[in-house]
């Protein structure tokens, strides 16, 4: 059974929770501040569910996102879903695509967000 972690704001948590639990997931999720609040919580993690694309600081999508990415490659991570805010690939999900051949699944915010999230964490662990 793979554990997923999902990094969400808080409003969507449940219903993600949900979704990813009733396809046999182990699931726990953080509303993170910082990035060590996300580093804290990957201990036993398989996929990292980044689902900030609604989040209002930039920093999210930039130095919390890298420092994220640089500490999961030394941990048991193999998967990562990144909901991304805009249609452009973000230059640290880039890097650690080509630099470390991480898997990962993009996340475009859609109308059925249960669904999408579900079928992006199991093409990110392909």
């Amino acid at each position: 059974m793979a554990r997923v972690l999902i990094v969400d704001t808080g409003e969507r948590i449940a219903e993600a929770e949900a979704a990813l639990a009733a396809e046999g997931y182990a699931v726990r999720s953080v509303s993170p501040t910082l990035a060590g609040d996300i580093v804290d919580a990957l201990e036993n993690v398989t996929i990292v569910a980044y689902l900030m694309a609604g989040a209002a600081a930039a920093a999210t999508h930039d130095e919390m996102l890298e420092t994220v990415l640089l500490t999961v490659v030394d941990t048991g991570v193999r998967g990562f879903v990144y909901e991304t805010p805009e249609p452009v690939v973000n230059r640290h999900v880039a890097h650690a695509i080509e630099t470390w051949h991480l898997s990962v699944a993009e996340l475009s915010p859609a109308d059925d967000f249960a669904a999408e999230l579900v079928a992006a964490v199991n093409r990110s662990i392909g």
